[in-house]
């Protein structure tokens, strides 16, 4: 039989019947209760005209085996607040034959031709011919049922226990168990065990033989021989059409129920001209104040006489109740108020919108990103209202505001999409907007169906959505390697296990932009290694092996040592070593306390300068330094390149208006447990770094370069300048004059048996 529930669903949004009405003639194996049904026999049996496990149509048997079915498609008629009437039921039925999927009209054409006391072999097979019968037919069987409903001759809802075995159908949607191919949208009957199911009834006229014919809720199952046009007593004979008697017209009220009261409809006819097109004028009132009226609508001249009325916009958005008033005009020019008018309707729009968020792709911005914004309302549970609201004069708006940034956008229905009870946009890419800050969004709906505003003081969402453009300041390390995690050897002895120890949750912690960015950003061309993770932080930079090919380690041994997806690049290296006491076999007497280091250009070595061009400077405490220091000129050879070293016991903290840093800079913890031996890219004044607040973005937005290398307990990257879609804040270069300027030895002092004169770089180079 297919997803009932989806199908319903589907004609529920596109012709807002209402529920109660949905689930009639949509027949199929219906009972009460949860439990799936258990096999039935197919006996050799002839019910009503209608045989065992035969479809009604093609006399086809539905299998060669026993059928199984389950309740799938039971719809319980004790939810529904409200039973048929006879324009409800018309209504319902016209509606399946004539715009219904196939389920929907073989269920309308096999129910009505039962009641017009049709038998499906009359049909010889043929579908077509059914469909068409009850097409034909449709007038006819119109004024039957208002007949029997004018004599009080229908039981819209009653409670019936069959007491007996009765004939039960369902819908035939598959070629199962069938020896050759056939047409197989039709209905099929079986034997049904006695229950209690409620009913819509249709009595006999009295002195008329036979029981009243049933229709099941839930279902739609024909219970019983119908034949109600030719009772033995004659007291049913409708007309076909039907003629409405004086006054001549009906007012069926709301004839499509649901949520949306689109359309109101009825009959009207003049006794003294039958080919005359009635003239209609409908009105509309809520709350005592006329919101519309309609003076165009025409009844036709043939069958019963229909006119229709599309409702105006204020009914179908009216949160409350709207009383409508149908008035006919004779031939002659006299008017009449149409029976059953005026009728009320509604409330129409049963949910209003309300506010449901806005979210920002990608959720971390920087200045030179581009971004969308994603913006949702919602009507609860009730998707009809949330349909009435996807089309029409509806329009969804979104706006954002912020630094460099005034948007605004409104959306057509075609744009809104609709899912359930919640309707949604998303903008076209929006930015970069170039500047940081607070960005605000509004958004919501307008439209006669019911209007929103969210996302701002005056609007009822509590809590505007708000998004933040940061900037995202990277570093970048050039033509060398970087580690963290290493222990730190002190007091002399190689890595002593009185030195301070390695950590194992260092890492090194930037941002990337990942795959989407040919991961630019923070990373470098050559190698890293990390106790702890590399986080938002590539290697192999430039390679086809980035972001991984160069992490220490990369193996992917946890479940979070890599994964590239999530910005981790490596890391959990397991052991890197440790650095060397730099501060070994120093002669004391060229050890100086805290030192505040000025602008420095060291010059070219030329002839026997080699105390100015070879500088090594020994700090017991911390060093400020407050003005560049820079390498001068350019070299003939390499004996002529400088180099600059600094050895802290204790802490580096550099002013924000250094931009360079030619050389060596080392930062060593002056005991094992002591918490220097750190380097501050960024500090207002000796001894004191930039705070972690958000005076950074002015305080320290200058870019640094180091041409050489930094060596730490810690670095603390602190500038601001740039962000991960343009420029490095702070950028180490090993550049060639930090290898081809001849170092000195491992006390970084001069004629040590382990100096060396050069160094040569072979492959591979991490």
């Amino acid at each position: 039989m297919g997803n009932l529930t989806a199908r319903l669903m589907k004609r529920l949004g596109r012709y807002k019947l209402l529920v109660a009405i949905l689930v009639l003639g949509v027949i199929g194996a219906g009972a009460a209760g949860s439990v799936a049904y258990a096999a039935h026999n197919c006996y050799s049996t002839v019910i009503w005209g209608r045989r065992d496990c035969y479809n009604y149509i093609n006399g086809q048997r539905y299998k060669n085996t026993i059928p199984t079915f389950n309740n799938n498609f039971f719809v319980n008629r004790n939810q529904y607040s409200r039973s048929f009437t006879a324009p409800l039921f018309i209504a319902t039925m016209e509606d399946r034959l004539k715009n219904g999927n196939t389920q929907d009209r073989i269920s309308a054409t096999v129910m009505i031709n039962i009641m017009l006391g049709k038998k499906g072999a009359e049909f010889n097979g043929s579908k077509t011919a059914a469909v068409n019968y009850a097409n034909d037919h449709l007038d006819e069987w119109k004024a039957l049922v208002n007949d029997y409903e004018s004599k009080g001759l229908i039981q819209w809802d009653r409670n019936w226990c069959s007491g007996g075995q009765y004939e039960n159908t369902s819908y035939d949607a598959q070629q199962v168990g069938r020896n050759t191919p056939g047409d197989v949208d039709d209905v099929w009957h079986y034997t049904e065990d006695p229950e209690c199911i409620r009913v819509m009834q249709f009595n006999r006229p009295a002195g008329q033989p036979g029981q009243p014919f049933r229709i099941q809720y839930g279902c739609g199952n024909p219970i019983g021989e119908a034949d109600l046009k030719s009772p033995a007593t004659g007291d049913i004979n409708p007309p076909t059409p039907a003629t409405p008697q004086d006054p001549p017209g009906y007012n069926n009220g709301d004839s499509n129920t649901y949520s949306s009261c689109t359309v109101v409809s009825g009959h009207a006819f003049d006794p003294s001209n039958a080919s005359y097109q009635v003239p209609v004028t409908v009105t509309y009132t809520i709350g005592g104040t006329v919101v519309g009226t309609d003076t165009s609508i025409r009844a036709s001249t043939t069958g019963a006489h229909l006119w229709t009325a599309n409702t105006p916009a204020a009914v179908r958005g009216s949160p409350d109740q709207v009383t409508v008033s149908a008035v006919g005009r004779a031939a002659d020019g006299s008017t009449y108020t149409l029976t059953n008018s005026p009728i009320t309707i509604g409330p129409c729009l049963k949910a209003q919108p309300a506010c449901s968020g806005a979210t920002v792709a990608p959720n971390a911005l920087d200045p030179n990103t581009p971004f969308t914004v994603t913006a949702n309302v919602h009507y609860g549970s009730d998707a009809e209202a949330a349909a009435v609201m996807s089309r029409g004069d509806t329009r969804f708006f979104v706006n954002v505001n912020g630094p460099g940034l005034n948007f605004a956008q409104t959306y057509a229905p075609a744009q809104i999409t609709r899912t359930g009870s919640s309707l949604t946009v998303t903008t076209q890419q929006m930015g970069p907007t170039g500047q940081t800050g607070k960005y605000v969004i509004g958004y919501g709906v307008n439209g006669s169906f019911g209007a929103i505003q969210c996302g701002s003081a005056n609007s009822s969402d509590p809590s505007p959505p708000t998004f933040y453009v940061t900037g995202k300041p990277y570093f970048s390390v050039k033509n060398g390697d970087i580690s963290a995690g290493a222990g730190m050897s002190i007091g002399g002895t190689e890595c002593a296990a009185s030195g301070v120890a390695a950590n194992q949750n260092a890492g090194v912690v930037s941002w990337n932009r990942g795959t989407s960015g040919g991961y630019a950003g923070a990373g470098t061309q050559q190698g890293a290694l990390a106790l702890g993770l590399l986080q938002g932080f590539a290697t192999a930079q430039g390679s086809s092996g980035q972001p991984t090919g160069a992490s220490f380690g990369n193996t992917g041994g946890t479940s979070s040592q890599v994964n590239v997806a999530g910005g981790v690049y490596g890391g959990q290296f397991g052991g890197i070593g440790c650095t060397g006491d730099y501060f070994k076999d120093v002669d004391p007497a060229k050890i100086q306390g805290s030192q505040t280091l000025g602008a420095t250009s060291v010059p070219n070595c030329n002839g026997s300068n080699a105390a100015a061009c070879k500088v090594v400077r020994y700090i017991e405490g911390d060093l400020y330094i407050n003005g560049d220091v820079t390498f001068s000129g350019s070299y003939a050879s390499a004996a002529q390149i400088p180099s600059f070293s600094v050895v802290v016991r204790g802490n580096i903290y550099i002013a924000p208006g250094v931009k360079r840093l030619d050389g060596f800079y080392i930062a060593q913890a002056s005991g094992p447990s002591a918490t220097n031996g750190v380097i501050y890219t960024c500090a207002t004044s000796p001894s004191i770094a930039a705070g972690l607040n958000a005076n950074l973005g002015t305080t320290c937005n200058n870019d640094l370069t180091v041409n050489g290398a930094f060596v730490a307990r810690q670095v603390w990257l602190l500038r601001t300048a740039g962000s991960v879609s343009g420029t490095p804040a702070e950028t180490f270069n090993y550049s060639p004059e930090a290898w081809l300027s001849t170092p000195y030895g491992n006390g970084l002092t001069q004629g040590k048996t382990d100096d060396y004169d050069s160094i040569t770089g072979l492959p591979p180079v991490l």
